[in-house]
């Protein structure tokens, strides 16, 4: 075989065999073109490759996000944007007010993050209620500490017993009787799908039993509402005083009318009668 056309074949099969294995690597991440255009300076290929990811439903863990918003944000300060910059810190600290930035991040980067960091204000997190309504339970749930608004979605999850998981936003309706056992799990999802709170596991859900105390339905005042057989007779006995009431007020107007008419003829003299 001439030697040139071995020089030319083996750095190509080096190369080949270089990509063969570093493609399952790059398929690990999703920040993988990103963080690899980032290392090449490219940073408006960076920037819109992160840009991606965030904007999609990507699978991220929250742990990737954080790393997403540290990565981009050296993007952005490369390119002379400060304001983005300063965005994702604020996003990065609230997500991670304990994070260590790499050998290689610079100053501004850090200095953003220390100043950021102290008003992050309370952790992000979820919390979820079970509520009864008439044969059903109600799973709500609700987001709080998200200073910067990265909850696109609040997702419940949840089942009666070992029923099939069903799926709401933010609110969940499951059809329940008295001694069900309702298992539920809610999770705030943000940018890139990532989950940055959740209350409760697949593997290891919340769980509440439905007492049915209201399942006759509820009213504002906590009573059972009127039509279930429990007060009618109390009803019944209002509905014939009531009755009576008018009744004995009606007889009392007409005996008054009476006695009055009365009094008016005796009072008057009778006209005299002439006969021819």
């Amino acid at each position: 075989m001439p030697v040139m056309t071995l020089r030319f074949l083996v750095p190509s099969a080096f190369a080949l065999l270089t990509v063969a294995w570093a493609g399952p690597a790059f398929a690990q991440s999703p920040l993988s073109e990103g963080n690899a255009r980032l290392e090449l300076a490219d940073f408006e290929g960076a920037v819109a490759a992160f840009d991606r990811i965030e904007a999609a439903d990507s699978g991220l863990t929250r742990a990737q996000l954080v790393e997403l918003y540290s990565l981009r944000s050296s993007a952005h300060l490369a390119l002379g944007d400060d304001s983005a910059m300063e965005a994702d810190i604020r996003r990065l600290a609230a997500l991670d007010p304990d994070h260590e930035f790499g050998p290689a991040t610079r100053p501004e980067v850090r200095q953003a993050y220390e100043r950021f960091q102290g008003a992050a204000g309370p952790p992000l997190s979820v919390v979820a209620a079970p509520h009864e309504e008439p044969g059903a339970v109600r799973i709500d749930a609700d987001v709080r500490g998200d200073s910067v608004d990265l909850t696109r979605s609040v997702r419940v999850r949840a089942r009666v017993g070992d029923g099939e998981w069903l799926v709401g936003d933010r609110s969940l309706m499951l059809p329940a009787t008295e001694g069900s056992r309702v298992q539920y799990l809610v999770e705030a999802v943000g940018p890139g799908g990532a989950v940055l709170a959740a209350e409760g596991t697949e593997s290891a859900p919340r769980s509440y039993e439905v007492t049915g105390a209201i399942a006759a339905g509820p009213r504002q005042d906590g009573h059972l509402d009127a039509d279930d057989g429990d007060d009618g007779g109390s009803n019944a006995i209002i509905w014939i005083a009531v009755i009576g009431g008018i009744a004995a007020a009606a007889l009392i107007a007409v005996m008054v009318g009476v006695a009055v008419s009365g009094s008016n003829d005796s009072t008057n003299p009778d006209v005299p009668m002439i006969f021819p």
